[in-house]
Protein backbone atom coordinates (compact mmCIF):
# COMPACT_ATOMS: atom_id res chain seq x y z
CA UNK A 1 0.00 0.00 0.00
CA UNK A 2 0.90 3.48 -0.40
CA UNK A 3 1.45 5.82 2.23
CA UNK A 4 -0.11 9.00 2.32
CA UNK A 5 1.75 11.95 1.47
CA UNK A 6 1.35 14.67 4.35
CA UNK A 7 0.64 17.29 1.13
CA UNK A 8 -1.91 15.35 -0.28
CA UNK A 9 -5.65 16.49 0.99
CA UNK A 10 -7.88 14.55 3.19
CA UNK A 11 -10.18 12.73 1.73
CA UNK A 12 -14.01 14.97 2.05
CA UNK A 13 -16.27 13.11 4.17
CA UNK A 14 -19.37 12.33 2.51
CA UNK A 15 -22.02 15.24 3.31
CA UNK A 16 -25.35 14.23 4.86
CA UNK A 17 -28.38 16.30 4.62
CA UNK A 18 -29.95 16.92 8.32
CA UNK A 19 -32.59 18.64 10.05
CA UNK A 20 -30.10 20.87 11.20
CA UNK A 21 -28.47 21.57 7.56
CA UNK A 22 -29.12 24.93 6.12
CA UNK A 23 -30.48 24.77 2.77
CA UNK A 24 -27.95 26.18 0.21
CA UNK A 25 -28.40 29.40 -1.53
CA UNK A 26 -29.78 28.36 -4.83
CA UNK A 27 -32.45 26.17 -2.80
CA UNK A 28 -33.30 28.83 -0.60
CA UNK A 29 -33.57 31.73 -3.67
CA UNK A 30 -35.58 29.57 -5.57
CA UNK A 31 -37.75 28.85 -2.29
CA UNK A 32 -38.07 32.88 -2.06
CA UNK A 33 -38.54 33.13 -5.85
CA UNK A 34 -41.72 30.69 -5.67
CA UNK A 35 -43.44 31.55 -2.33
CA UNK A 36 -46.39 33.48 -2.88
CA UNK A 37 -46.45 37.45 -2.57
CA UNK A 38 -48.83 39.27 -1.15
CA UNK A 39 -48.44 43.15 -2.05
CA UNK A 40 -51.85 43.86 -0.84
CA UNK A 41 -51.33 45.39 2.51
CA UNK A 42 -47.81 47.51 1.30
CA UNK A 43 -50.16 48.72 -1.54
CA UNK A 44 -52.66 50.26 0.80
CA UNK A 45 -50.39 51.46 3.26
CA UNK A 46 -48.59 53.13 -0.02
CA UNK A 47 -51.66 54.86 -1.22
CA UNK A 48 -52.56 55.52 2.64
CA UNK A 49 -49.25 57.28 3.45
CA UNK A 50 -49.49 59.01 0.57
CA UNK A 51 -52.86 60.51 0.83
CA UNK A 52 -51.91 61.47 4.07
CA UNK A 53 -49.02 63.39 2.72
CA UNK A 54 -51.11 65.11 -0.05
CA UNK A 55 -53.81 66.22 2.57
CA UNK A 56 -50.74 67.63 4.56
CA UNK A 57 -49.50 69.13 1.95
CA UNK A 58 -53.23 70.72 0.78
CA UNK A 59 -53.56 71.94 4.45
CA UNK A 60 -50.69 73.82 5.06
CA UNK A 61 -50.66 75.55 1.48
CA UNK A 62 -53.70 76.63 2.03
CA UNK A 63 -52.84 77.94 5.41
CA UNK A 64 -50.00 79.43 4.23
CA UNK A 65 -51.64 81.26 0.94
CA UNK A 66 -54.54 82.47 3.58
CA UNK A 67 -52.27 83.91 5.87
CA UNK A 68 -49.84 85.81 3.68
CA UNK A 69 -52.99 88.07 2.65
CA UNK A 70 -54.09 88.69 5.84
CA UNK A 71 -52.83 92.19 5.70
CA UNK A 72 -54.99 93.37 2.43
CA UNK A 73 -58.05 90.66 3.00
CA UNK A 74 -58.44 92.13 6.44
CA UNK A 75 -57.68 95.73 5.51
CA UNK A 76 -60.49 97.65 8.38
CA UNK A 77 -58.63 95.89 10.99
CA UNK A 78 -56.07 97.36 13.18
CA UNK A 79 -52.20 95.95 12.50
CA UNK A 80 -52.01 94.17 15.72
CA UNK A 81 -55.55 92.39 15.75
CA UNK A 82 -54.35 90.73 12.04
CA UNK A 83 -51.26 89.93 14.13
CA UNK A 84 -53.09 88.37 16.77
CA UNK A 85 -55.72 86.28 13.91
CA UNK A 86 -52.67 85.49 12.26
CA UNK A 87 -51.11 83.61 15.51
CA UNK A 88 -54.93 82.25 16.39
CA UNK A 89 -54.21 80.71 13.06
CA UNK A 90 -51.12 79.07 13.31
CA UNK A 91 -51.78 77.88 16.90
CA UNK A 92 -54.65 75.96 15.55
CA UNK A 93 -53.17 74.72 12.39
CA UNK A 94 -50.31 73.58 15.15
CA UNK A 95 -52.79 71.81 17.74
CA UNK A 96 -54.94 70.39 14.85
CA UNK A 97 -51.68 68.67 13.68
CA UNK A 98 -50.52 67.21 17.04
CA UNK A 99 -54.24 65.41 17.77
CA UNK A 100 -54.11 64.20 13.63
Amino acid sequence: ALAASPLAPAAAAPVVASKTTPPSAAAAAAAHLEAPVDDAPKTRATRSYAFTILAAGLVAGSSTAWQSTFQTTLRGLAPAKIGWLGFATTASGIAGAWLV
